[in-house]
């Protein structure tokens, strides 16, 4: 016997032997497979099973309980991938060097934190003008976090060469330091080098 409402994977194994675990079909309806007539109940109790003809209700085949593991594993494996590659912090400000590294405290570690998404003037530029625009920015961002609550966002890459933390520092409003800046023209987006036009 293969009991069958929309799927044709169920065993004949009853789960209920009392026909109550079903309500009353509707109608009967071929298998277009096995040329079988199924009564497709109006409501099941269990939603993993399926209720025959009988009035039974049986449990879904080897290979459907399989699948239903499988795409559960495989949900688990995504998210802990991706956990693996993005964490978040609720760090408090404690001073930076200029606008885009900065000092933090995050459970209770002093961290250094370059930000991932921008590249700032240095305070030890190449020129005055450069020097002068760090400064600002150095500000800027002291201004910002001092009166922000921080939000700190790491990527896949969660350190960079020298050891700092590489992350995206936003608000609780949504707000991006790296756009801030960026909006008030001291800084540039990081596009994998170092900006080189601030002395022109």
């Amino acid at each position: 016997m293969r009991a069958c409402v929309n799927c044709k994977h169920y065993s004949a194994m009853p789960l209920s032997l009392s026909p109550s675990a079903c309500f009353a079909p509707l109608t009967a309806n071929p298998d277009p497979v096995f040329g079988q007539t199924y009564l497709p109940a109006r409501s099941q109790r269990d939603p993993d099973g399926a209720c025959g003809p009988d009035g039974k209700l049986y449990e879904p085949s080897l290979w459907r309980r399989i699948c239903a593991s499988l795409s559960g594993a495989i949900a688990t494996l995504l998210i802990v991938m991706v956990a693996a590659h993005a964490a978040e912090y609720r760090p408090t400000y404690l001073s930076n060097y200029d606008a885009d590294t900065l000092r933090l405290s995050i459970e209770g570690r002093n961290e250094a934190v370059r930000l991932a998404d921008v590249d700032a003037p240095e305070i030890r530029g190449k020129c005055q003008a450069e020097r002068d625009l760090a400064i600002r920015g150095r500000e800027f961002t002291r201004t910002w976090a001092q009166r922000s609550e921080l939000i700190l966002t790491t990527g896949k890459r969660e350190r960079e060469k020298y050891g700092r933390l590489l992350g995206t520092l936003t608000n609780t409003e949504g707000e991006s330091l790296g756009d801030k800046l960026i909006e008030a023209g001291l800084a540039v987006r990081w596009e994998g080098r170092r900006h080189q036009g601030w002395c022109e």
